[in-house]
């Protein structure tokens, strides 16, 4: 038997660049940053561990066009074809779907994702699509797949769970010219914080963990090992500091392999601001942890308290002590701060956005509250009869929240959100600079530390400081923000006086380096602009052979 594990078709809509529900991630973490913009290339990894780890032969296509799935259908017979989606591509998979049932009617169609909340409301297109398939994943769907193909085919296996992930391919704005790799590894489904908003919590209703912290080091050691230019990696899991016997487990194997503490390699993990603080400087570093993604969400602790937001820590955390801590030791942050809460005031959001600018995040994301279908903070706001009249399934999008808020409206949330993009760039710069920052505060703090895994974490910030000290050159050369000049003159003085000659090597290599990127950049937008579809993600196909 085989199963053909799809994703939706492309090409997608062409939108402006803060509608573009593509590549969200760092399009959102970046905006504002012009040349400095990036872009990133993610594969579906969920299709690719259920791939791997299903004892039957598989193929994965991501980003088909509807031509070239329909071709692949036609050239074999596939058993199962399982089609994950978002909300937003809910007509696509429909119509998907749709076609098997008619040219393949032997084959079983499993649907599974976060679109899968389309069924928590019912509506035309959910109830189309439920008719359209024949089983609905909404939770882990390695258990759904593996007890389908016992119940139904006798097929079991007990291995070990492998994880053998592309990664991610993180590019300058609009172009293919990749800077580096960013591998991916899979630790944990679900979270235990249930935060209202959070579809992750309504799709998994408890955490759960795949990966012991031994095997978790294990696959990051293979990965390394794997794609030896790679230097940073990313651990999913939605909040990977909160099992802290695991953490102290991988931190352990991390810590021995001489190899990997030096190369340098770091690893970008999510977790919250509660648990975080439960960490020394010495065992966030022994991980191997680079970059911490931690929703602030708001400063105000009443509302923290109201929306039951217990990931923050409440009093017992200081968010914006803590951020100063981690990028004095040079760790970088990814902070994400949330709009539209019902304490939300014109006079108290300037205040918290302005707190939000002054901890000077690595990398950021400031975004309208969203109520996502099936959880609580949807089901309250149905009850308060504040859901959009003109909210469907398909039109859904990040930029415009799915219901009315209390004290202001849509418009004047995004002109928040778009000023704040602008001020963060006026005050920290572009993520080059913030990045050289942080590793160069890391260096002169850490140097005064006693222990090995300082030593060579500041060994590891020094490695990477060159490209970041060319880009950070072109930095000054092209913005202006008071902020950012003031902080940009004051790192890159004291560096130029302890090395000057480095220094003056560097602003050649950027007097150089600045048309070719400014150039690439042009082309990829001009491309983008030409083109009827615009930028779009890459379609792979990728066969697994009965992998175990």
């Amino acid at each position: 038997m085989r199963i053909l594990f799809s994703t939706p078709y492309i090409p997608y809509q062409k939108a402006r660049l803060f509608e573009d529900n593509i590549d969200f991630f760092y399009y959102r973490n970046t905006l504002k940053q012009g040349i400095f913009q990036l872009r990133q290339n993610q594969s579906w990894h969920p299709l690719h561990f259920l791939a791997q780890n299903l004892p039957v032969p598989s193929l994965v296509l991501e980003n088909p066009t509807l031509h070239g799935f329909k071709q692949e259908l036609k050239r074999l017979h596939y058993d199962i074809v399982a089609l994950t989606f978002s909300v937003i591509t809910t007509s696509r998979i429909l119509e998907m779907a749709t076609w098997v049932k008619k040219h393949s009617p032997g084959t079983e169609v499993i649907i599974g994702g976060y679109g899968t909340a389309v069924f928590s409301e019912p509506c035309e297109i959910s109830d189309r699509l439920r008719s359209a398939v024949d089983h609905i994943c909404t939770g882990d769907g390695l258990d759904f797949l593996s007890a389908y193909l016992e119940e139904k085919y006798g097929i079991t296996s007990n291995k070990p769970l492998v994880q053998n992930l592309l990664p991610i391919k993180v590019s300058f704005f609009r172009t293919r010219l990749a800077m580096h790799l960013n591998l991916n590894f899979i630790a944990a489904l679900g979270c235990n914080f249930h935060c209202s908003f959070c579809s992750t919590s309504s799709q998994f209703k408890q955490k759960k963990i795949l990966f012991s912290g031994e095997n978790l080091y294990r696959s990051v050691k293979q990965g390394a090992e794997r794609y030896p230019r790679a230097t940073s990696g990313v651990i999913f899991d939605e909040d990977f500091l909160e099992n802290r016997e695991a953490v102290l487990e991988f931190m352990h194997c991390m810590e021995k392999d001489s190899e990997l503490i030096t190369r340098p390699f770091y690893l970008t993990v999510f977790s919250s601001a509660h648990n975080v603080a439960r960490y020394t400087l010495s065992e966030l570093i022994r991980c191997g942890i680079g970059m911490l993604y931690i929703g602030v969400e708001s400063f105000d602790h009443v509302l923290l308290e109201t929306e039951k937001l217990k990931k923050r820590g409440g009093s017992l955390v200081d968010i914006e002590q803590l951020f100063g801590k981690l990028h004095k030791a040079g760790i970088h942050t990814l902070g994400s701060i949330i709009i539209g809460w019902d304490d939300h005031t014109n006079e108290s959001i300037p205040v918290e956005l302005n707190r939000f600018i002054q901890m000077n995040p690595t990398l950021y994301q400031v975004m309208p509250l969203q109520a996502v279908p099936g959880t609580p903070l949807w089901q309250r706001m149905k009850k308060e009869g504040r859901i959009n009249p003109d909210f469907t399934f398909d039109k859904a999008r990040l930029e415009k929240s799915s219901f009315r808020f209390k004290n202001i409206t849509q418009e004047e949330s995004m002109n928040y959100i778009l000023d704040t993009y602008q001020k963060l760039v006026d005050e920290g710069g572009p993520w080059p600079f913030r990045m050289l920052e942080n590793m160069y505060k890391g260096i002169q703090s850490l140097e005064k530390e006693e222990g090995s895994e300082f030593r060579n974490r500041v060994k590891g910030y020094k490695k990477i400081l060159p490209p970041l000290f060319v880009l950070s050159c072109i930095c000054g050369l092209l913005f202006y923000g008071k902020g950012f000049r003031k902080r940009w003159r004051r790192v890159m003085g004291k560096m130029f006086l302890e090395r000057p000659l480095w220094c003056m090597l560097g602003w050649i290599m950027a007097i150089f380096a600045l048309p070719v990127l400014s150039g690439y950049v042009f082309l990829g937008s001009l491309r983008h602009l030409i083109l009827p579809a615009g930028d779009q993600p890459e379609t792979i196909r990728m066969e697994y052979q009965n992998p175990l």
